[in-house]
């Protein structure tokens, strides 16, 4: 947008331009309305942004319409959107870009995601540019998670690559100690500063049930424990023991959700958000 990376201007001066620009956007009749389950509070979205990662939302405005009616309106609320950016100076990147069509099938009485071969028919998704040509943009299949600002998610709830990716970092973090010459307590304030806040990052939205994320993480916790300076011989139940209970106090990552959970309820309760 014209300032550069860092400068202390950029927050203030995207939020008064996006602004601008999600209002022109709603104002042509994009967006989606939500109703909250437990409030029944009517939210309207045009579009979540943060930074320079966007969002948009759209949904068939008339019941009526057909699937390839509501595929040229998808496009047409792209287009608008890339030209509103290009006019602030702006621009969409092809790599960077791609959508989900969430279309049901009903398949003996019961509702099921159209998959993108499902969908070939409908026309593809382009951006405009500056200069050349409109590029295509991908049609992704809703059960593959993508990430966003750290966190892979999927409009049919597979959060399984978010899951990988705690994963990853575990046992990134493993094999960087065990190259290591740590001792024990130097591994042990690792795991609780660095280790673990990196992995939990983003768990309070997962739908991965308790039992998945205890089994999965107790792996790694098993291969740790050298490092850690106990033997591997302990069981499970005394690792996730609290330590004023002679236990090693290891987070049980399925409790650990869950609490997570219960203090975001809290926070929002009887707010506007809520």
């Amino acid at each position: 947008m014209g300032l550069s990376q860092g400068s202390c201007a950029s927050p203030p001066v995207w939020t008064v331009v996006s602004t601008v620009i999600v209002r022109a956007y709603r104002h042509e009749g994009y967006g989606v309305e939500f109703r909250t389950a437990w409030s029944g509070l009517i939210i309207v979205i045009a579009a979540v942004l943060f930074v320079d990662d966007t969002d948009l939302f759209n949904t068939s405005l008339n019941p009526s319409w057909t699937e390839e009616q509501f595929a040229v309106f998808h496009n047409k609320a792209i287009h608008l959107w890339a030209h509103l950016l290009q006019a602030t100076g702006g621009n969409l990147k092809q790599s960077k870009c791609y959508y989900y069509m969430m279309i049901y099938r009903f398949i003996n009485g019961r509702a099921k995601l159209a998959s993108p071969a499902d969908l070939s028919y409908l026309p593809v998704a382009h951006i405009p540019q500056h200069e050349g040509p409109d590029l295509p943009i991908e049609l992704k299949s809703c059960d593959e998670p993508t990430e966003t600002l750290g966190v892979f998610q999927s409009p049919s709830g597979n959060d399984n690559g978010h899951l990988i990716r705690m994963q990853e970092k575990a046992y990134d973090w493993l094999a960087r100690v065990n190259s290591s010459n740590l001792v024990p307590s130097e591994v042990w304030h690792s795991l609780f500063t660095q280790a673990i806040p990196s992995v939990r990052y983003g768990m309070v939205v997962m739908l991965n049930g308790p039992r998945e994320l205890e089994d999965t993480m107790m792996l790694w916790y098993f291969y740790s424990l050298p490092k850690l300076g106990v033997n591997r011989n302990i069981t499970a139940d005394w690792r996730w023991l609290p330590r004023r209970f002679q236990g090693l106090g290891l987070p049980n990552f399925g409790i650990e959700k869950l609490s997570e959970m219960i203090q975001y309820v809290l926070r929002h309760w009887g707010s506007k958000e809520g």
